[in-house]
């Protein structure tokens, strides 16, 4: 499959070893232009802060001393009993804070857990969400009041 940049090498008027060094200059050392790894790397992304959250899940039933069995619902009698660690939002809201201030995850991936929770949550949680990130990060560029956690 050829990509826009071969599409638009194969018509300009040059001998093929200058053609070849433009390629070189252009790509990657596997063939990839700046766009296409910039939509590698979105599409890698996708996801991160939902994969994120089950690895705290996961790490936060091994400290409690639990099988991580249990993190996966239940069905008994034809009813389905949802699992998981935490007994509300806002003790995963903790739990998330409490292992950043252990040093178990760093602020991106604590920003990338928050921004990816945050837009299924009440108000209140978002207040809370936006409270620890600012006792966490402080006013660093006032980061917290602008993008997915502010108000416009």
């Amino acid at each position: 499959m050829e990509t826009r940049f071969d599409i638009v090498l194969r018509y300009i008027m040059l001998p093929c070893d200058v053609k070849g060094v433009i390629k070189n200059y252009c790509c990657d050392n596997l063939g990839y232009t700046g766009e296409a790894l910039t939509i590698i790397r979105d599409e890698s992304n996708k996801g991160r802060g939902k994969k994120l959250r089950t690895l705290v899940e996961a790490i936060h039933f091994k400290k409690m001393g639990v099988k991580p069995e249990w993190m996966k619902a239940t069905y008994h009698e034809g009813l389905l009993y949802p699992c998981g660690a935490y007994l509300s939002v806002w003790g995963e809201i903790r739990t998330i804070e409490d292992f950043y201030m252990r040093g178990i995850l760093s602020m991106e991936q604590v920003k990338c857990i928050y921004e990816e929770m945050y837009v299924n949550l009440s108000l209140g949680m978002k207040c809370e969400i936006r409270m620890i990130l600012r006792r966490i990060c402080g006013d660093e560029e006032g980061w917290w009041n602008s993008g997915v956690y502010g108000y416009g």
